[in-house]
């Protein structure tokens, strides 16, 4: 009933999300269509957040659009997190973009905590020490080289720490992740 309600148009968010609990092909097919299409933002998320749940991995192409090419800053938080029901090799390609471009600190800010969560290939945040984005940002990606031991950070730490312009806190950081 819920899948044909969502064909005909219903574009209930919480309808959405559930019809990813179906993880059926033609759930992945109205999923997509909202998720890409739909004028609502709320909907559009609703159906970001039902792909994530599906167990195939099949809206993962559909997630990875939303993030490259929306400007909402809430679709584009729906896509980083929904990115983390899917396989480290879905998800590598799209996140390695995102460190290296997300301007939006809400975003990369639950992104790198949903990384210290549930990811082994921290090695992703290192471009984040480099970028001028929010100053959180780039304390928690410094917390995470450091909890990790990244190797990739060495450079960049080194950097964070020799520019006196960069924020106090984040210079401490950055020479305890060296030291450890």
């Amino acid at each position: 009933a819920a899948l044909a309600a969502a064909r005909r148009g219903w574009d209930d968010p919480a309808l959405l999300r559930a019809l990813g609990e179906l993880n059926c092909a033609e759930a992945v097919d109205v999923l997509k269509k909202h998720a890409l299409e739909d004028a609502d933002e709320n909907v559009r998320a609703g159906a970001v957040d039902g792909l994530a749940k599906m167990k195939s991995g099949a809206g993962i192409d559909a997630v990875a659009k939303i993030f490259a090419d929306s400007k909402s800053p809430a679709l584009r938080l729906a896509a980083v997190r929904a990115l983390g029901a899917y396989s480290p090799e879905e998800y590598r390609p799209v996140l390695k973009v995102f460190y290296e471009q997300e301007e939006n600190t809400e975003a990369l800010n639950a992104a790198l905590k949903r990384f210290d969560e549930n990811r082994d290939d921290v090695a992703l945040v290192t471009p984040v020490l480099s970028r001028g984005v929010d100053v959180t940002a780039r304390q928690m990606a410094v917390l995470l080289c450091r909890k990790y031991k990244i190797k990739e950070a060495v450079a960049p730490l080194i950097q964070i720490v020799q520019n006196k312009g960069n924020d106090e806190k984040l210079r401490i950081y950055a020479a305890s992740a060296l030291r450890e």
